[in-house]
């Protein structure tokens, strides 16, 4: 599935990269896998409603639930 079919308020399986936290002055990237409802989707990344912020970037893979 691609970012673009994203339905704000639909719940989706995420798997992939998400900021958490800094480390000496940049962001910490570490591997994520849930399942929510996704509240935002910007060019840089997609929201969930538990705060995590899942990178659009490659290793983003996304299924609807």
């Amino acid at each position: 599935m691609k970012v673009t079919e994203i339905v704000i308020g639909n719940k989706y399986h995420l798997k992939g990269d998400i900021i958490n936290g800094y480390k000496d002055g940049k962001p910490y990237i570490s591997p994520e896998e849930v399942t929510r409802k996704v509240t935002d989707v910007t060019d840089t990344y997609v929201s969930c409603e538990c705060g995590r912020k899942f990178l659009i970037n490659e290793n983003l893979a996304i299924e609807e639930r």
